[in-house]
């Protein structure tokens, strides 16, 4: 079996990955994981308003300007995974399929699950997916197609 990128299966599933890449930046912080489970979801990498960020906090259970690596890690799993289970029964992920709004790609997390970032997937699944009619290239935003 293989990963997204064509490679070995992780040992962990992917909050748990994510949380790992949090920690290792050293100044990740509760808004960062938030904002990177809410992309992976909903494809939607930025936080409203103040009001979606009270239901945040108390979903994950920290502020979300509390510095990862200060906080006790199984909770803040817990937290991540409450969080999770929410954006799992918002209508965005139900409707599958519905385009969410167009995102700055600027605006793309900085905590990714290894090799679930924008440029592996789009280098690994390019070839798969357009065969040899299509020239692609691969950018910060995605691929850019074109008729050979």
């Amino acid at each position: 079996m293989h990963g997204a990128a064509g490679g070995e299966c992780a040992s962990f599933e992917w909050i748990e990955l994510m949380l790992n890449e949090g920690a290792g930046l050293g100044d990740a912080t509760v808004r960062e994981i938030a904002a990177a489970i809410k992309d992976r979801l909903i494809t939607e990498p930025t936080i409203a308003n103040a009001a979606e960020e009270q239901v945040i906090e108390e979903v994950i259970g920290f502020a979300l300007d509390a510095k990862m690596n200060g906080l006790d890690s199984g909770l803040l799993e817990a937290g991540a995974r409450r969080y999770a289970g929410l954006l799992l029964n918002t209508p965005q992920f139900m409707l599958a399929g519905v385009p969410s709004r167009d995102q700055d790609p600027a605006a793309d997390p900085r905590i990714v699950a290894p090799g679930a970032d924008t440029a592996t997937l789009c280098a690994v699944l390019s070839p798969a997916l357009l065969g040899d009619a299509w020239s692609w290239s691969c950018g910060p935003g995605g691929v850019t197609v074109s008729k050979k």
